[in-house]
């Protein structure tokens, strides 16, 4: 009996006390924090809920007695938000909230009802605006750059660490050639940017999303990488229903087609001085019998002398105020001189003969338009 005694003794060693933690690792897809600010505007309060450390925390206490306390959390840019984990002293989960397009209700915790979470963003939308990191295209979760605890009652409480965790874009299936390294992106992207196809392609975009492999996807956008028009650089996507400033007098207008014969796609600009108004157009049209247009100089007129092969770049040239003559792969296939026109009554009297052009607008471009050489900065 005492041999049996003494094994259990042995079999069941006194056990010891684990001390908690006293750091944590971030966590996967974490957010590291900007800025932390309190209730009491107190900055010896702030700075250690984001420090990775459970030993002291941040403090919020109500500035008069009867005011929530609160602290608020500012990230670099709009990041769209899955989940907020806060921890107590001990390194345990004390709250955790998940996060959808509309709010951050969803907490898991038996204190649930002392605090509120809400994701807000720094210019007061609730939207997805402003500078944004992540686009407004990945859903279930809430856009934001601002992170505020707010406890529901005047008491003072203290977070002594907390993790914000965003949801990654998903690139899995995006096509290769519609990222872009973060370093060819602009500096501001939250408003319309051009993209040429220096980069890889050229559009007007206005969301993003960081993919996990340090590359940018541009979002919620047609977007025509050069790649696929197979063109050296210098050439861009030609846009329609946009006015450029273009000065047709000193500089040909370049556009480059794939386009078969007979297949009624048109290529067709108006001009104008410095307002965004046409004063004149010009048209080419594919059809079987291929065939050009001036407003007010030259009715439909057969393009003489065309290629035959669909790859073709097209020069409008404008000889000053005297006449338009349209070249296709260095061949002249069309020609209109003011003086001579078919229609001399009309002709004369256009602002073609009183008017420098100053600005273009693209009215059709179907497939066959597949870029346009040149600065078209709106």
């Amino acid at each position: 009996m005492a041999q049996t005694a003494q094994l259990s003794r042995i079999a069941h060693p006194p056990q010891k006390d684990i001390a908690p933690p006293q750091t944590r690792d971030r966590l996967e897809n974490e957010i590291i924090i900007q800025k932390i600010e309190n209730s009491q505007n107190d900055p010896a309060y702030i700075g250690k809920a984001s420090d990775l450390e459970f030993v002291s925390g941040d403090l919020a206490q109500s500035v008069d007695g009867s005011a929530p306390s609160w602290l608020r959390f500012t990230l670099d840019q709009v990041y769209c938000i899955a989940k907020v984990i806060r921890y107590d002293g001990l390194g345990n989960e004390y709250q955790s909230w998940t996060c959808t397009e509309i709010n951050c209700e969803a907490c898991v915790s038996l204190y649930c009802s002392d605090s509120v979470l809400e994701v807000s963003m720094s210019n007061g939308n609730t939207g997805d605006s402003g500078n944004t990191g992540d686009s407004g295209s990945i859903s279930d979760c809430k856009h934001g750059n601002i992170v505020t605890l707010t406890r529901t009652d005047p008491t003072s409480f203290r977070v002594f660490e907390i993790a914000i965790l965003r949801k990654p874009a998903d690139c899995t299936a995006v096509d290769p050639t519609l990222l872009i390294k973060p370093d060819d992106l602009p500096a501001s992207h939250n408003t319309e940017v051009s993209y040429s196809c220096i980069p890889h392609y050229m559009k007007t975009v206005k969301n993003v999303a960081v993919c996990d492999d340090g590359k940018i996807r541009l979002t919620n956008v047609d977007l025509i990488p050069c790649s696929r028009l197979g063109w050296e650089d210098g050439w861009n996507v030609l846009e329609t229903q946009v006015w450029f400033h273009y000065p047709w007098e000193d500089v040909p207008i370049e556009v480059k087609t794939d386009g078969a014969i007979g297949s009624n796609e048109i290529i067709s600009f108006e001009v104008g001085n410095t307002e965004d108004v046409g004063i004149a157009r010009v048209d080419v049209i594919l059809d079987n019998d291929p065939h050009y247009l001036v407003q007010y100089c030259q009715e439909e007129k057969n393009l003489a002398n065309l290629p035959e092969e669909n790859r073709r770049v097209w020069t409008f040239k404008k000889h000053g105020l005297e006449g338009i003559s349209i070249d296709c792969n260095g061949v002249e296939v069309g020609r209109i001189m003011f003086n001579d026109s078919a229609i001399p009554e009309d002709c004369l009297g256009s602002r073609w003969r009183s008017d420098k052009v100053a600005k273009v607008n693209f009215i059709k471009a179907e497939e066959a338009s597949k870029g346009i050489r040149g600065n078209v900065n709106p």
